[in-house]
């Protein structure tokens, strides 16, 4: 059995949901007339530095400038960190725990707003790889030590070098300056992770892209929460599924298709490619023609009460199951007046 990889982990818009100088401008600006404009300029030099266009320590320096940051809003940003993971990471918490020697966090934000994050995820604060701000004596925040790496340009890969990390090395994350953790030869494998956002250079030089923390592990061949990450799983639900569905599966980390009204069984046929899971009502006809012609076709979901719309012959034939909802009318039909 090969030696389990070491899995790199970039913070923001990875670990969690948000960039920290972004949401430190939300609460440090909190009723300020210019916190449109300077909340706009620091998601630009954000967005700027994540797809290689400036220098991270240039960007970082410069997002820092525009904000009047003291030690209260860093720990209000803290004591929350924790609640903004991301939806594949929140699931995939027992892998963290199970795998803890095996992960480090690196990171050009700040230690004090990791470290609760890195602390659920069971991470030792020796494997928290990240910046340290610098405060006056009346708890402003005055920028980072300048003497850390990671507050430099070309800090990450230089701060992984100087780990000597043996075996297997992939770093996950969202930015140009992860990107360069592979690029400077620090990483043997770099996955642009894109279920918070999604950059196009980083995608373009990375081995891989992963939707989710999922497709990482699976690619890894490492145990997560699922044997096949859902958001490979396509979904297509027809005939004005309720938004209330869509939105839970998506929640659960499928991929999901809506069309408003039936298909013919042309237009079916030409839909279902690639589709795993079909959801209809009762407009809607799937032959064994369409179960012929679907290429990647597991269950076929009856959002109503018959089956009568589906040939269940030919689902079975081909190893397609087929479920419906029984009581969808219950309420409907108790409702009904007595005669």
């Amino acid at each position: 059995m090969s030696a389990r990889p070491t899995l790199i982990f970039d913070f923001d818009s990875t670990l969690v949901g948000f960039e920290t100088l972004e949401a430190l401008a939300d609460i440090a600006l909190a009723g300020s007339p210019e916190a449109d404009q300077v909340r706009a300029q620091i998601a630009d030099l954000t967005d700027r530095a994540m797809s290689g266009e400036i220098a991270f320590g240039e960007a970082l320096r410069r997002r820092l400038a525009l904000l009047p940051l003291t030690r209260a809003h860093i720990a209000t940003l803290a004591e929350t960190a924790p609640d903004h993971l991301t939806a594949s990471v929140r699931r995939n918490l027992n892998f963290f725990q199970q795998h803890k020697g095996k992960v480090v966090i690196l990171s050009g934000g700040f230690r004090e707003v990791i470290a609760p994050v890195a602390e659920m995820l069971g991470v030792s604060p020796d494997r928290v790889l990240c910046n340290d701000l610098v405060y006056d004596t009346d708890d402003r925040v005055t920028g980072v030590d300048d003497a850390n790496p990671l507050s430099q340009a070309d800090g990450k890969p230089a701060v992984i070098h100087a780990l000597k990390l043996s075996g297997r090395v992939v770093m996950v994350g969202d930015g140009w300056n992860d990107a360069e953790v592979k690029l400077a030869g620090a990483a043997d494998v770099f996955y642009a992770f894109t279920e918070v956002a999604r950059r196009p250079s980083v995608v373009e030089v990375a081995d891989a892209e992963a939707a989710s923390l999922d497709e990482v592990l699976h690619a890894e061949g490492l145990v997560g929460r699922w044997s096949f990450p859902r958001s490979r799983m396509k979904m297509l639900l027809l005939e004005n599924i309720h938004p209330a569905a869509v939105e839970r599966l998506e929640e659960a980390g499928y991929s999901v298709e809506t069309v408003k009204g039936a298909l013919d069984e042309d237009d079916l046929i030409a839909a279902i490619k690639g589709v795993h899971v079909l959801g209809i009502r009762s407009k809607t006809t799937v032959s064994r023609r369409v179960l012929e012609e679907a290429d990647r076709l597991m269950a076929v979901a009856a959002f109503c009460i018959g089956t009568n719309q589906i040939d269940l012959d030919a689902a079975s034939d081909h190893g397609v199951a087929v479920f419906n909802a029984p009581y969808s009318n219950t309420r409907s039909v108790v409702e009904l007046p007595s005669a």
